[in-house]
C-alpha cells in the first residue's frame, strides 16, 4: 500500500508516477531481487489454498486500483485522450507489471526491464497526445 500511494495515488505526475512504480522493482533494490510475495505466490502454487488465492487476488486487485487511480489522474491532467478506456488499461498494466516482476526474479538485465518500462509507458500515450 505505501508503495502504491507513493507512485500510483500521490505522485505529482500520473504517468511519471505509472513508471517509477515499474522501475522501482529493479533499480533501488538488491540484485537479483526475490520478487514479490504477491507475485511468488500466484506462480509457484501456494494460490491453490483458498485463502491464499484470496490474499493474492486482493493484493493484485490493490495494485490494479493504483493504476485505475494514477490512469484517471493522467486523463483528467491531459496526458491521455478522454476517451481512455481507464479500467481496461489498468488491468492491462498489471499484467504487464506483473510479467516485469517475473523477469525481475529471474535476473534478467536491467537494460531489458528499462526498455521494457519505456514501451509501456510510450503505449499509454496515442501520438496525437504526446505532440501537445
Amino acid at each position: 500500500e505505501t508503495r502504491i500511494a507513493a507512485h500510483l495515488t500521490c505522485a505529482d505526475d500520473p504517468l511519471a508516477g505509472v513508471r517509477s512504480f515499474f522501475t522501482s522493482t529493479f533499480e533501488k533494490r538488491a540484485w537479483p531481487d526475490a520478487g514479490c510475495l504477491v507475485t511468488n505466490t500466484a506462480i509457484e502454487g501456494f494460490g491453490l489454498d483458498p485463502a491464499a488465492r484470496d490474499e493474492v487476488r486482493a493484493g493484485l486487485e490493490l495494485i490494479e486500483r493504483g493504476f485505475e487511480q494514477a490512469l484517471g489522474r493522467a486523463k483528467l491532467a491531459g496526458q491521455l485522450p478522454t476517451s481512455t478506456a481507464v479500467t481496461a488499461l489498468a488491468a492491462r498494466l498489471l499484467t504487464l507489471y506483473q510479467g516485469l516482476l517475473v523477469l525481475v526474479r529471474s535476473g534478467a538485465p536491467k537494460s531489458k526491464l528499462r526498455a521494457i518500462t519505456d514501451d509501456a509507458i510510450q503505449s499509454l500515450v496515442p501520438a496525437r497526445v504526446k505532440g501537445r
